[in-house]
């Protein structure tokens, strides 16, 4: 569910609260990280320092 919610948030342009839901998300479900590599819904998160810290390697 939160990673479904977190591309909500990508789609409203809500990207703080997105990445919030995408990390939680991983925390539930690391196999999630995997699936991220190739998802380009989430591309806009990408360039968000946060992101790039917590997922270097994704």
């Amino acid at each position: 569910m939160y990673y479904n919610r977190a591309c909500f948030y990508v789609h409203t342009g809500e990207l703080n609260l997105a990445l919030t839901d995408l990390i939680t998300a991983t925390d539930l479900s690391s196999e999630l990280e995997e699936f991220m590599k190739t998802d380009n819904e989430i591309d806009p998160l990408r360039e968000m320092e946060l992101y790039k810290k917590r997922f270097a390697y994704v």
